[in-house]
Formats: structure tokens, sequence, C-alpha cells
């Protein structure tokens, strides 16, 4: 190494690192002693009390075994509203919901004329009044398998169901065979609003510390009146950078709210309120990756009408129907993200499979 370069390396060592304190909470936090630091540092006990006090900083050079266990800590901690817990089960806001359809077959009832009196014999038809007859036993059963349907769901709480553990239940339930039925045509029950209104997420505050290496906004982008680009973004992805080879992927929806049995987004003046996150931790950069192609794979061959219409529930407004423009923006991430992020990971001097490296050659002078 020429003198120049040796000159430059030790100015930059000799510099003040900004997170000394935050360092060496985290040394201690993973069960390292004031000792195994003083050790390591080749400094005396009095400067790691100080830099753990935050009455002084330490150099690069002397802290600079912890940062490569650890970390370099280059920016300040990021808050996120983590999802700690989600699932189905029979919200206040569900209840409601079935609620108010068992008040629409009470009124179907009501609407259905049943012949107790002489007069209304000679109004109906024999016919007529067999298939009212059978209306009122038909909804009598399904008033009664209602009431079961609600007991299976209240039964469950408060532990949370799978997505798949609840549509499970509401299939094994002779309520929904009941609603429907060809035979006759009762109010119709809005299933997807239903399950939406029985989502339930219990929330936490975390912070998460480490360089943001990487970041990337899903959107929904559609050409509307007089030309003007409607954009939403409706995922977001960012990839923290922890520790030596351990990530904090955060993945970002929409928070939504229930209001008057709808489900919409929350929409805020501060961007990051209208945030929620699921946080993995700790990952290393293969696991992303493996993790990242898979997802984005599934999601170029999902069905984008039946994506939108979910979505649509929560754009607070705004509808998105082209299904072949959001096709064409899935396919295009699942070309584009795997290779933005197998370059952030690179460019942070991680190794990534199949890797093919030209080298520069220096000569000397």
């Amino acid at each position: 190494m020429s003198e120049n370069k040796k000159a430059k390396t030790f100015k930059r060592n000799r510099k003040k690192y900004k997170y000394t304190k935050k360092l060496i909470e985290r040394a201690k936090n993973s069960g390292m002693t004031q000792k195994n630091i003083e050790d390591m540092c080749r400094v005396k006990q009095s400067q790691v009390s100080g830099w753990l006090n935050g009455k002084s900083l330490a150099f690069y050079d002397q802290i600079w075994p912890l940062i490569e266990i650890f970390g370099e800590i280059t920016s300040p901690a990021v808050v996120y509203w983590e999802i700690e817990e989600e699932g189905y089960c029979l919200t206040a806001e569900a209840n409601s919901f079935l609620e108010l359809y068992q008040q629409q077959l009470n009124n179907f009832r009501l609407n259905i004329q049943v012949p107790n009196r002489q007069v209304f014999k000679k109004q109906l038809s024999k016919d007529d009044i067999s298939t009212n007859e059978k209306k009122i036993g038909y909804l009598k059963q399904l008033n009664e398998s209602l009431k079961g349907f609600k007991d299976i769901l209240s039964q469950k709480k408060p532990s949370f169901s799978t997505y798949l553990e609840f549509i499970n239940i509401i299939h094994q339930s002779s309520f929904l065979k009941l609603v429907g039925s060809k035979d006759f045509r009762f109010p119709e029950l809005d299933l997807n609003r239903f399950i939406d209104l029985a989502h339930e997420k219990k929330l936490r505050i975390t912070q998460v510390e480490g360089v943001v290496i990487f970041k990337h906004n899903f959107q929904i982008v559609e050409e509307g009146q007089s030309n003007r680009i409607k954009r939403f973004t409706w995922q977001k992805w960012i990839i923290h950078e922890v520790a030596n080879n351990q990530f904090a992927w955060v993945i970002q929806e929409r928070k939504t709210i229930k209001v008057d049995r709808e489900v919409i987004a929350v929409d805020a003046h501060n961007e990051e309120s209208k945030w929620i996150s699921k946080i993995l931790y700790p990952v290393d950069q293969q696991e992303i990756i493996d993790k990242v192609e898979k997802y984005l794979d599934t999601l170029s061959k999902t069905d984008c009408n039946s994506f939108l219409s979910k979505l649509n529930n929560s754009m607070n407004g705004h509808r998105y129907r082209d299904g072949q423009s959001l096709k064409r923006r899935l396919n295009t991430d699942k070309e584009i993200v795997p290779f933005l992020l197998k370059k952030a990971f690179i460019e942070r001097g991680y190794p990534i499979e199949n890797l093919r490296k030209i080298l520069a050659i220096h000569s000397d002078e």
C-alpha cells in the first residue's frame, strides 16, 4: 500500500464513531461483558465506561472489532408499527354484520304470506301456500344454523385463526350451504366483506437500527381521465443491515380501519403512520433473495381482477379496474426487483450466488 493510501486510511480510522454508545449497548445486550469489550478493543475500563455512559466517543480503529461483529450503525433507528399477531375471529364488527344479516332475514320472513285465515287461503294457490311454508321452514333452519355458526366463531376468541382455518370453519358450517340454496332467493350475504371485518391485527411499536440498504414500492399505475396517471402504493419493502450478514426485512401494507361495517385505508398527514409492518428478523441475504424470488413468482401468477377487487376495498374511493396494467406491473417487478436487491447486497460487500467478477489489474508505478 502506498504512503498516500496509508495516510488516508489512518485519517479515516481516527474519526470519532457517532453511534459508540448504541454499539456498546448492542454488544452488552448480546451477552458480552465490559471486560470482553475492553480486551477486544484494547482499551482501559474507564474508556469503555465513558462510551457506555455517552460521555465520550470511540475512534473507528478502536471500536472496529465490535463493528465487524455487530455491524456498523450509520443511521438513526426507524420506528415501525409492527403486526405482533394477526388472524381471523368474530370481531365486534363481524358480529354486527351478521346481526344485520339476521335482521334482513327476519324482514324477509315478514313479507312471506302464510294463510292462517280463510281469506288468505282464497288469495293464494295451493302451490303458493306450499312454497311459502317451505320458505318459512328453511328460514328457521337458517336462523338456527347462523346462531350455531356464531357460537363456533365465539369459541375461537380471543385466539386467532389463520385465513385457511377460518375459511374451513365457514365452509363446514351448514349456514353457508343454506344461504347458497338455489331453491329460494334469500338476502345475499357478502362473504368477502364479512371475512374482511373478521380480520384482526394486534400491533406494537418496534424500533429498528441499522442502515437501510434497500427500498422498493409496489404500485398500481393506470392512465385516468385527461391522460392523468393514477398511482397507488399498496406495499413497501425496506431492508435494514442490522449486523454482519443479519438483516431486518420490513414488509409494509396500508393500515386499515373498520367504519360502519366498511374496511377503509387510514389517510393521515404523516406518511409513516399510514403503514403497518411485518418484520422478518434475523434473515441473511440468501434467505431474503430466495423468499423474494418465490413471492414475486407467485404474485405474477395471481388473478389480477380479484386482486384489484380486494385492494379497491381499502382505497378510500379510488377505483382501479385495469387488470392487464397490474399484470404488466407485477411481471416487471418480478424481473427487476431481484436484480436491484442483489445489487444492493453486492455493493455492501455480501457474496451472491453465481456472481461473475471482472477485476481490475493495477500496475505498480
